[in-house]
């Protein structure tokens, strides 16, 4: 970018590193199906028919409509959890999977330096999915009280990591009860070319 900016006589300004997270944490395990959808496979469809096959109206429907968009091939869906795992490696933070979730779990986070990012691994907007989902934000608060630095704060009843403020003490992954807030420590991608 540097190069380029210079050829054109412009000054490229310092970008920093994204990659897409899903927010949701909810695996079959976690968050038990409840029913069965027998038509098509898109979660789109499902997204406009009814809520999904699990108590939680607002995680990951697991058919994957992500990964198909995805021409980096940095997602793939998890056959075990039914939950696409993103490759940070591969991802560009083309925003192409984000687009394509009707359910909105899917965002781009900063990658640190090394990769490293924490976040709260769901999406829930009401407390009462805990009954539901075993790692749901229940929104007790307990992370945004132990954060020095006011990363977190509070919409609604959920829980959510600025990661622009976020300086990856790691405080409100011990405080957190259901274990909703994840830390993922992994490789940076190299610039292109490399």
């Amino acid at each position: 970018m540097e190069d380029v900016a210079a050829i054109l006589g412009k000054t490229a300004s310092p970008v920093i590193p994204t990659v897409a997270v899903v927010r949701c944490g909810g695996s079959c395990e976690l968050r038990p199906r409840i029913n069965q959808f027998n038509g098509a496979s898109s979660c789109a469809i499902v997204h406009n028919l009814y809520g999904g096959d699990t108590g939680c109206s607002w995680g990951c429907i697991g058919l994957g409509d992500c990964v198909e968009p995805c021409k980096f091939d940095a997602i793939k869906l998890n056959p075990k959890t039914l939950l696409p795992e993103i490759n940070d490696l591969k991802c560009t933070s083309c925003n192409a999977c984000v687009t394509a979730c009707p359910k909105g779990i899917i965002e781009l986070r900063n990658l640190g330096v090394p990769a490293h990012k924490i976040y709260v691994n769901c999406v829930a907007k009401d407390p009462a999915v805990a009954d539901a989902c075993s790692v749901a934000c229940i929104g007790c608060e307990k992370c945004v009280e132990v954060c020095q630095d006011k990363a977190i704060t509070m919409i609604g009843k959920l829980a959510y990591i600025d990661p622009e403020a976020c300086t990856l003490c790691g405080k409100c992954i011990n405080v957190c009860p259901t274990n909703a807030i994840v830390e993922e420590k992994g490789t940076n991608p190299s610039p292109k070319g490399e």
